[in-house]
């Protein structure tokens, strides 16, 4: 099979985003509130969002897939806890409803947490894309809203902000094992090592539309407690022969291999620098 051998150079910023618990409900669960294990793209693209100061409803076209590249690494080993949370019974409304002082519904939901005890959770994210200037002053000077790894009161932060030049190609193009640091789609030949904790998590939305409506959802792989995971090059025996997978964008920073969350065209993201 004949490879792709094109690589482009691309300014990234990558940060810690971290906090202390996060839920990232799933688009399919409904009484019991499930969690994804990390916050999914568009998740990503509102907390870009916030620390620029757009407007609700105002970015998806400028943060979405075509325009900005986002990938995510666990940088900490993580686990998962439900616990129940009492929410309002708004059936009917009143001053006394609305204060909380009426009788309430409990409603179990499960949260994120860092499996190291009192440590937060940390998710290390890189953002490639025409906005990465307007980012980097906006993370200097500040998050212009609140952040949050996922519901309002699940605070979050952002640490070790840096800027590098990284190398991106395709994965069609790779024709030997690499070693990726951050969640990798299912679609990728994955090197499934027995030492290693592989966790498949199904059908994570990648981007909004307007009327805030998702669209195709993913499955990614990660490994529970952080480690890289191993992807195989595109062969027929891997019945991999997918012009979305072989387009696939991934980028080498220093010694870090990644990927990005959402296939794009090939060529798309180096006109976007």
């Amino acid at each position: 099979m004949k490879r792709r051998t094109q690589v482009l150079y691309m300014r990234m910023l990558s940060f810690d985003l971290c906090g202390f618990m996060g839920s990232f409900r799933r688009v399919y669960s409904t009484t019991t509130s499930l969690t994804y294990a990390f916050p999914p793209r568009t998740t990503l693209e509102g907390i870009l969002a916030a620390v620029m100061g757009f407007d609700r409803n105002s970015y998806y076209d400028e943060l979405g897939p075509d325009n900005v590249g986002i990938a995510l690494a666990l940088s900490e080993p993580i686990r998962k806890s439900v616990q129940g949370v009492d929410v309002l019974n708004t059936d009917s409304v009143s001053p006394k409803v609305l204060s909380g002082r009426a009788k309430r519904v409990q409603v179990p939901t499960e949260l994120v947490l860092s499996k190291l005890g009192w440590e937060p959770l940390r998710y290390h994210v890189w953002v490639q894309g025409r906005l990465v200037d307007e980012l980097k002053e906006a993370l200097v000077k500040g998050s212009r809203y609140p952040l949050s790894l996922g519901p309002a009161d699940f605070p979050a932060w952002v640490e070790n902000t840096e800027e590098a030049e990284c190398e991106v190609f395709s994965y069609g193009s790779i024709t030997s094992p690499q070693l990726v640091s951050t969640v990798v789609p299912s679609l990728f030949s994955i090197d499934f090592e027995p030492e290693k904790y592989i966790v498949i998590e199904e059908r994570l939305p990648r981007t909004f539309s307007s009327g805030r409506i998702s669209g195709k959802a993913y499955s990614y792989a990660y490994e529970a407690s952080g480690k890289p995971i191993r992807i195989l090059p595109m062969s027929k025996e891997h019945g991999l022969q997918n012009t979305e997978v072989e387009s696939w964008k991934l980028f080498r920073c220093q010694d870090t291999v990644g990927v990005f969350l959402r296939s794009v065209e090939d060529g798309t993201l180096s006109c976007r620098c």
